[in-house]
C-alpha cells in the first residue's frame, strides 16, 4: 500500500476558529485559495473545512462556525493513497484534509500531489475517458457577477471562455473573478408594526411598533467582462491527448484544468487534475 504521507502538503493554509467572514475572504484572496481546512483555536482540532462555495452562498451569515461545513470528507494520515483518490473523486474536490486520530490538522493532500502516480502509468488512454462532462463554458462578454453565479450554480470552480462563434478564446476561474469583488454593508431599519386588527385609528399601530436594525452584506464588482479578467493563452490539450502525458502537463504548469479541443479545434470539453485520479482506482 502506497503511503499517503508521501504525497502530502504538510505545510497547508488553514484559519482558526472562532473566527469571520471577512477573514475567511482575506486568506481565500491573499493566498488564491478555495477550500480552508478550520482548525480550533483553543482546542488545536480540526473542526472543518470552509469554501468559497459556503461564503456566497451565505454571504450574510458573518460567523465562521455559521459558514463552515462541520462534517466534510477527509483523509487520516494512515489512509492509503487509493482512499485518497476516492474520496476526492466521489466528492469532487481536488483537495482534502489529513488528520491524525486525535483530531488534529496534520496536512492536506491535492490531486495535483497524486498526480506522479498517474504520469508512471504511462498510459495511452485518451482523457476523454476522464474528462468531466458537461463542461460549463461562458461567454467572453458576461459581467463578472453573473458569471461568478453562473459558476456557483454549475458548480464548477472553472469555465472555459468562448466568442459568439463558440470558439475558445480563453479560461477563467471563480477565484480570477472573486478576487475583483469588493464588498459593502448597508445598514437596514424596518419599522414593525405591533397592532392587530382591532385598532381603531392608524396612530394606534403606529404607537405599538419597534425598528428593526440590521446589515447586509454585499458583494459587488467593478464593470468589466469575462474577457478582461481571463487566461487568454490558456494550455490546451487535444482528446486524443493520452492519461499520463496529460498529468505530466498538469504537474509542469501547475494548474487544475486544461480545456480540451478536437482536430478541427473545437471546444469538446474541459478536464481536471481531479478527474485523472479514476485511472489510480482503476489499477
Amino acid at each position: 500500500m502506497i503511503k499517503l504521507e508521501e504525497f502530502m502538503d504538510f505545510k497547508p493554509v488553514y484559519i482558526l476558529l472562532p473566527n469571520n467572514r471577512d477573514n475567511v475572504i482575506e486568506i481565500m484572496k491573499k493566498n488564491a485559495l478555495f477550500y480552508l481546512p478550520v482548525v480550533n483555536e483553543h482546542t488545536d482540532k480540526f473542526e472543518g473545512t470552509v469554501s468559497l462555495w459556503d461564503v456566497i452562498a451565505k454571504i450574510n451569515e458573518f460567523q465562521l462556525v455559521g459558514l463552515m461545513n462541520k462534517h466534510p470528507p477527509y483523509l487520516f494520515e494512515d489512509s492509503s493513497v487509493r482512499e485518497a483518490a476516492n474520496l476526492m473523486s466521489r466528492n469532487r474536490l481536488n483537495i482534502l484534509p489529513v488528520i491524525d486520530h486525535e483530531k488534529r490538522l496534520v496536512g492536506t493532500i491535492s490531486a495535483l500531489n497524486l498526480l506522479p502516480l498517474v504520469v508512471n502509468l504511462d498510459s495511452k488512454i485518451h482523457i476523454m475517458h476522464y474528462a468531466r462532462n458537461p463542461t460549463f463554458p461562458l461567454y467572453e462578454n458576461t459581467p463578472l457577477s453573473p458569471a461568478l453565479i453562473s459558476m456557483y450554480l454549475a458548480r464548477t470552480t472553472a469555465s472555459p471562455v468562448i466568442d459568439y462563434r463558440a470558439h475558445l478564446t480563453g479560461l477563467v476561474t471563480a477565484l480570477d473573478i472573486f478576487k475583483h469583488a469588493f464588498f459593502e454593508i448597508h445598514k437596514v431599519v424596518s419599522d414593525i408594526p405591533l397592532g392587530d386588527d382591532e385598532d381603531t385609528y392608524p396612530w394606534e399601530a403606529q404607537q405599538d411598533s419597534f425598528n428593526l436594525n440590521y446589515e447586509i452584506f454585499d458583494i459587488h464588482f467593478p464593470d468589466l467582462q469575462v474577457y478582461q479578467i481571463m487566461d487568454n493563452r490558456p494550455t490546451i490539450v487535444r482528446t486524443y491527448a493520452g492519461i499520463s502525458e496529460t498529468a505530466s502537463l498538469f504537474l509542469k504548469k501547475e494548474v487544475n484544468q486544461f480545456p480540451i479541443l478536437d482536430v478541427s479545434d473545437h471546444l469538446a470539453g474541459l478536464v481536471f487534475d481531479l478527474d485523472l485520479l479514476l485511472a489510480i482506482l482503476e489499477l
